[in-house]
């Protein structure tokens, strides 16, 4: 995290190579970007623990993620449930 002119920047990087940097000068947002990070990570665990083999992973991982999102705020829980549908419309579950 960078904090430039009253603005954050959240910039992920690996082996001295950025991969994404996003700005705001809103602290709720940051913090929104900081813990989703966190809440996926354990959403993917938690399929990997949990897997349900012909059934597309992400529909655990979604699931998980947008509740736990839910637990800390439930602004953030709509905002992740809108980011997924998002993601689903460009690309639908596929169980198999």
């Amino acid at each position: 995290m960078e904090i430039n002119s009253g603005e954050f920047d959240y910039v992920c990087s690996e082996r001295g190579f950025e991969i994404y940097r996003r700005r705001t000068a809103s602290l709720d947002e940051l913090l929104y970007w900081i813990i989703s990070s966190v809440a996926f990570k354990l959403a993917s665990d938690y399929e990997l623990a949990n897997r349900i083999f012909g059934v597309d992973s992400r529909r655990l991982i979604f699931s998980k993620y947008i509740s736990i999102l839910g637990q800390v705020n439930e602004e953030w829980e709509k905002k992740a449930s809108d980011e997924v549908k998002l993601i689903l419309i460009n690309a639908p579950y596929s169980d198999a």
